[in-house]
């Protein structure tokens, strides 16, 4: 059997996570030094890790995109909804995309994946009398946050992290790895993506949810307050179209 081959980050390494499953060992290349990790907690051996920095290194995929993921056995997927015990459902927020995406997205002149923190803490409060809203990021990008509004920050591994979407009432976020773990689970899915083509983005990581009717985009070059709407409406308002 062909040993899969995962090339980018975590929300490609979930396209291939059945594959990789499957056949018990994977070969990786990625920009997230964490990926081996996350694959070897998921039961799967890594053959080959190569790491690199410039999209000019990266190999073109091999194998077939499996959107088919079995949780890694001894993990709990259930643990952000025991920690943080609450009477309101969950919405999950994914205000960053990856620091090695936001470098190409500037070097390319395209718009940043990023919730600036003003619409970040406009949306939060919004939601907040309906919804408990739990921000998904890294320690490092929690950092940066400056949201003036009850929220959680999950602080658990990738893998319980992600997890925790498979609780949520919906999920909203930029084009990133918690909105394939999300849609995946066919959890109603908000993407915010940049207004630019982009042919293979559009037909791997948005179209199948979108016609499967889990995942609504809304495109948007500078963001507005305004852009959020498309998520925060149905969430907040039953009269409103839902997804699904």
């Amino acid at each position: 059997m062909i040993c899969p081959r995962i090339v980018g980050g975590i929300g490609d390494a979930l396209l291939m996570m059945g594959g990789a499953q499957a056949v018990g060992e994977v070969v990786v290349h990625s920009h997230c030094k964490g990926l081996p990790q996350f694959m070897e907690e998921a039961g799967v051996k890594v053959r080959e890790f190569v790491y690199y920095d410039s999209p000019r290194t990266v190999p073109q995929y091999a194998g077939d995109t499996l959107p088919h993921v079995v949780w890694p056995e001894g993990l709990d997927p259930q643990w952000a909804v025991k920690k943080y015990v609450t009477d309101k459902p969950f919405v999950a927020i994914q205000p960053f995309g990856s620091p090695y995406a936001n470098v190409n997205q500037a070097n390319a002149g395209r718009p940043q994946k990023m919730i600036p923190n003003g619409i970040l803490t406009a949306a939060v409060q919004r939601l907040h009398e309906k919804y408990r809203c739990v921000i998904v990021c890294s320690r490092d990008e929690a950092a940066l946050l400056q949201i003036d509004a009850p929220h959680v920050i999950l602080d658990g591994t990738m893998w319980e992290n992600l997890g925790a979407l498979m609780a949520c009432k919906a999920f909203i976020g930029v084009d990133s790895c918690g909105k394939t773990m999300a849609a995946i689970n066919k959890i109603p899915t908000y993407t915010l993506i940049g207004d630019y083509p982009d042919g293979g983005r559009d037909k791997i990581f948005l179209r199948p949810y979108v016609d499967a009717g889990v995942m609504k985009t809304q495109r948007f070059w500078k963001m507005r307050p305004r852009h959020l709407n498309f998520a925060l409406e149905p969430l907040l308002d039953e009269s409103s179209p839902h997804i699904g």
